[in-house]
């Protein structure tokens, strides 16, 4: 085999020799592997375009973990073995069975996944590894994405699963040229949600070799011994211009093997490869042509110009392209070489190969490479003299073709301005007295989240860093997403290191102090001079001036990033951390000087590798999985695993296995499975911390809210996701120690529904944690003596709801006129209403039941007399609210025997009376509501209590248990009245009457004279005799208004004196 091809197959060339070359990315992907293996995570995903040397990186790892090789350092060289998958448009699940030889396999690929286990515990042994690395995994990624989709989802997800069970040392590998996402972007709403999720459980890693390993191979593929010996270097053209990052011991080494290439042109085209090209692949090519091949054979250099024409030729329909992010850079190319042809008197060769040069190097160069007279003089003089490069400078310059900007000392190809540029920003600092710096900085720099990698690796809490910029050290709390604070501070008066140091020992923030402000504070003016003259012209539409400022703005934020970003790791920032000055080199050591800081600002973080909740803010579909959670939990915890099925890994069930499962907080014990403190160490300090907020709420009720700030502040501040599930799982587990509250009152039971409230409004809620002493729990056993229920030796919410229980039934069940009467003692009134407002159980019966009796606990506990009396009191006072309904009856039937039969009598003896006194009534001379009162005097009700109810609703119209207690007077006043109606009614019935007359009775009442009644006849023929003289009285008496009522009851009087 060609050990230069571009293209490696890990099957094919398992026992082939291939010349691979060992590059940092290379070590750095490695050591990413390995490193996050550590860490719990198993699957991986290799990220790269197309040539890249995804697959021979795959090879070479292989090699050195079957130590066949030493490219790469592992842990498990020589502890290894490999499967070797290539992928096709085809099932990953059928090509996995052929690669076992499963056929016919059990539900849930349980043939398969024994196999693959088999295969694993050969190597288990040794404490090895397993490797299923699957090259070109997007073909199967693709098949899945189209053909049943779900089906395929499903067995990806089971893969993963299988191969990240933290106990197993399997590692599953694959490569791919786009992310994951990226494959099912075509699925359903739903699939792709569960694509999603399988591709949460991979790690995606990043994979593109720098351009020094395609010059590496590049120098392995030319045979350079034909280097001209006195040929100039242009390494010191690249380091003083700034045009590529280059190491320059690798430039010095590598420069004589790439011959005909120059450094210059070597490290373009590698660049050009990349962003046209597939790396690799499209160099080899080149490295084949002919073109390439001319130049060897001609001993000459393939310079810039000569790069120019190739890569035209080859990618010219890219280059035209409007779709091409460089298509107007090509396009100002083209356009110079036209304008260049066209000019008399010029040394057209030498020109386009200036233009070629620039417009290259614009492309790909840095963009704060200079492109100055000096740079283009030295790498053509090869070719040309220096004064005929710089003449034709001079008429490229005079004819517009390019210009030079003093700004960033580089000619740039022309597109026509009349804007003096350079004066314009000078004159513009005049009108710039001062400006914000911080909020400057703030606004050219998006500065990200920064993870502390090592110690959120190591307990699975995310530890997140936010920088902020200050003048002056900052001292914040950290909350919500961000754990900590890197303090970048720019103080041109310095600092005090001491203080610094001082205040760094306590606080979450890594403390950065710039030495080098000056150059920052100047290029943000120049940058504000520049944007204030951008300003200026914006309405001009003088497109080329704007671009160059814009480019002019755009270097100076380059050059900013330099001052800020890129001395980071240089002696321009001073350190201050956990109370001492730290010297930070690299971002490695940046890294772990965060974990340091929240070691020790967060020691009691437990271990929890769960990514679906161990984050601040959790996932749309997590809202199903706690649900789910909830239910088996408050249904299923006497389960093994809660009942989840054993074949199947759903969220809920990978939450439950991290959080409960492997914590040892649900475990078997000799009674079954029980839920309890953790075993696991790192959850104790969690355990305790939620203790102290149960002990904390004895006093008094706490908000849960209180119990939220607890876990996610220091020491142990805990990710919103998983504070959403601790706190109802841990209320749940001790549940029986407290009583819970929501705007409701009490709420007796902790089970789904609650749970899932918990999570959506802890505000809502408050707890109270029972107290318990001897006093307490003898009290509260007479209690359940007298409700006949069995004594305790502790208190709990069920033994407290099972003795509250009958008093709230007692209280429901009475009459309403026993709820409302004020005919009870002003005890059992108080009473009444402790137990109608009872919502803590424990202040029901500890506090307010002695307080309603005049008792106090602190009494009650020191004499022993007094706790027997506050006992039968008790009893007393519920029994005489329980009769109270009946006292009123009581007294309903003394008032019947006391106003109305003279006597007191039984209620046999007192119904019959009420029956016999009113027979001789006839139902025609009988009013609406006598006879509605006579049917229930006359009924056959055979009880008191009914006879009774049934006679007060007809007086009064509501039922006597609903009264209240001024109805009471009513109901007495309406009985007398409606008896004296029927009495005189009686009286008229014995008295003989013609047809032709009317009779009355008369009767009236005087405190002198008692009741004097008369009964008046009147006949037809005096009727129209009464109504004439009544009229003339009648105009008489409307003369005294005032007077009416009293004047006819003195005649009245005086007639009825005289009989």
């Amino acid at each position: 085999m060609d050990n230069s091809s571009p293209s490696t197959n890990i099957i094919r060339d398992t026992d082939s020799k291939l010349n691979y070359i060992v590059t940092p990315n290379t070590i750095r992907t490695s050591d990413k592997i390995f490193e996050s293996f550590r860490g719990g995570k198993h699957a991986f995903n290799l990220i790269g375009s197309f040539g890249t040397g995804k697959s021979s990186f795959l090879w070479a790892l292989e090699k050195s973990l079957l130590q066949q090789d030493t490219y790469f350092n592992t842990p498990y060289n020589g502890k290894a073995s490999i499967i070797k998958i290539i992928g096709d448009y085809k099932s990953l699940e059928t090509t996995l069975n052929e690669e076992f030889g499963i056929e016919n396999d059990l539900t849930a690929n349980q043939k398969l996944f024994d196999a693959i286990f088999q295969k694993y515990e050969s190597i288990a042994k040794k404490n090895g590894l397993l490797v299923i690395a699957i090259d070109e995994f997007g073909k199967f990624l693709e098949f899945a994405a189209h053909n049943q989709p779900e089906k395929e989802i499903y067995f990806l997800q089971k893969l993963a699963e299988f191969v990240n069970e933290p106990t197993r040392n399997i590692l599953l590998l694959t490569s791919v040229h786009q992310s994951m996402e990226a494959y099912g972007s075509n699925l359903s709403s739903a699939d792709f949600q569960e694509w999603k999720k399988v591709k949460g459980r991979f790690i995606d890693i990043p994979f593109n070799e720098p351009v020094e390993h395609l010059l590496t191979l590049a120098s392995n593929k030319i045979d350079s011994l034909n280097y001209p010996k006195n040929s100039k270097s242009f390494l010191s053209l690249i380091i003083e211009n700034h045009l590529f990052n280059i190491p320059q011991d690798f430039a010095k080494k590598v420069e004589k093997e790439i011959y005909p290439l120059s450094i210059i042109s070597g490290y373009t085209i590698a660049l050009a490869m990349q962003s046209y090209g597939q790396n690799e692949r499209s160099l080899f090519t080149f490295l084949n042509s002919a073109f390439f091949s001319n130049y060897e054979k001609e001993k000459r250099f393939l310079e810039l110009p000569d790069i120019y024409d190739y890569l035209f030729q080859e990618f010219y329909t890219l280059i035209v392209s409007s779709s091409n992010p460089d298509y107007a850079k090509w396009a100002g190319i083209r356009a110079a070489l036209e304008k260049e042809d066209i000019i008399p008197d010029l040394d057209h060769i030498i020109a386009e190969k200036i233009l070629k040069c620039i417009g290259l190097i614009s492309l790909f160069a840095k963009k704060t490479a200079r492109i100055n007279a000096d740079l283009l003089v030295t790498y053509l003089s090869n070719q040309h003299s220096e004064k005929s490069i710089q003449e034709t400078i001079k008429v490229l310059e005079k004819h517009k073709v390019i210009r030079y900007s003093k700004f960033d000392d580089s000619f740039k190809l022309f597109e026509g301005t009349d804007l003096d540029i350079e004066h314009a920003i000078s004159n513009a600092s005049k009108r710039i007295s001062g400006i914000d710096i911080l909020q400057k900085l703030n606004s050219h720099f998006e500065f990200p989240i920064i993870i502390a990698k090592s110690v959120s690796y190591r307990t699975g809490t995310p530890r997140l860093f936010e920088f902020l910029l200050s003048q002056e050290p900052i001292n914040e709390t950290a909350k919500g997403l961000i754990d900590g604070y890197i303090n970048l501070i720019f103080n041109e008066n310095g600092i005090d290191d001491a203080s610094l140091e001082k205040l760094s020992k306590t606080s979450n923030t890594l403390f950065g102090y710039f030495t080098n402000t000056s150059g920052i504070f100047e290029t943000l003016m120049e940058i504000e001079k520049t944007q204030a003259v951008l300003k200026d012209i914006e309405d001009e539409n003088d497109k080329v001036a704007i671009k160059e400022l814009k480019s002019i703005i755009k270097s100076n934020e380059t050059l900013l990033n330099h001052y800020v970003m890129n001395s980071l790791y240089t002696d321009k920032v001073e350190w201050f951390a956990n109370g001492e000055r730290r010297i930070i080199t690299d971002k490695n050591n940046f890294n772990k000087t965060l974990s340091a800081i929240c070691e020790r600002i967060y020691p009691d973080t437990p271990i929890l590798q769960n990514e679906l909740i161990n984050r601040h803010k959790t996932s749309g579909s997590i809202g199903t999985a706690r649900r789910n959670f909830w239910r088996a939990l408050t249904d299923n915890s006497h389960l093994e695993d809660f009942g989840f099925p054993k074949d199947k890994w759903p969220a809920e069930k990978t939450i439950y296995y991290s959080l409960l499962k492997k914590t040892g907080i649900h475990r078997e014990s000799d009674n079954g499975w029980i839920l309890g403190e953790p075993l696991q160490e790192s959850f104790l300090p969690l355990w305790n911390l939620s203790l102290r907020f149960l002990d904390g709420a004895k006093s008094s009720r706490k908000s849960l809210l209180d119990f939220a700030n607890m876990l996610e502040t220091a020491p142990i501040k805990l990710k919103q996701g998983v504070i959403d599930f601790w706190i109802p799982t841990f209320l749940y587990i001790k549940r029986g120690d407290f009583a819970l509250y929501n705007d409701n009152g009490f709420v007796p039971y902790l089970d789904e529904t609650v749970l899932h409230a918990l999570t959506r409004n802890l505000k809502e809620y408050t707890v109270k944690s029972f107290e318990l002493n001897n006093l307490r729990l003898s009290l509260f056993n007479k209690y359940r003596d007298f409700l006949k229920q069995e004594n305790t030796t502790s208190f709990n919410t069920d033994s407290f709801i099972q003795s509250i229980r009958p008093l709230l039934i007692f209280y429901r069940d009475l009459p309403d006129y026993n709820k409302k009467t004020n005919t009870v003692s002003q005890e059992a009134r108080k009473l009444r209403e402790a137990i109608s407002k009872a919502k803590d159980p424990e202040k029901t019966f500890f506090e307010d039941f002695p307080d309603a009796l005049g008792y106090s606990l602190v009494e009650l506990a020191n004499d022993n007399n007094l706790f027997e009396d506050y006992i039968i009191d008790f009893q007393n006072r519920i029994e005489e609210l329980k009769q109270s309904f009946n006292e009123l009856l009581n007294r309903f039937e003394l008032f019947i025997c006391d106003e109305i039969i003279g006597k007191r009598v039984p209620f046999e003896t007192y119904k019959k009376h009420l029956q016999h006194r009113f027979s001789a009534i006839k139902e025609h001379q009988a009013l609406t509501r006598h006879k509605i009162f006579l049917l229930r005097v006359t009924s056959d009700l055979p009880d008191r209590d009914s006879y009774l109810m049934s006679i007060g609703q007809a007086l009064i119209g509501t039922r006597l248990d609903a009264i209240k207690d001024t109805d009471e007077v009513i109901l007495k006043d309406k009985f007398l009245s409606i008896v004296r109606e029927l009495d005189n009614l009686v009286d008229l019935n014995k008295m003989e009457v013609s047809e032709s007359e009317d009779l009355v009775k008369l009767e009236l009442t005087t405190p002198q004279n008692g009741s004097v009644d008369r009964i008046i006849r009147i006949s037809n023929k005096q009727r129209d005799e009464v109504e004439l003289i009544s009229e003339e009285l009648t105009l008489t008496l409307n003369k005294h208004q005032n007077l009416k009522l009293p004047i006819l009851l003195a005649l009245l009087q005086k007639e009825l004196n005289k009989e």
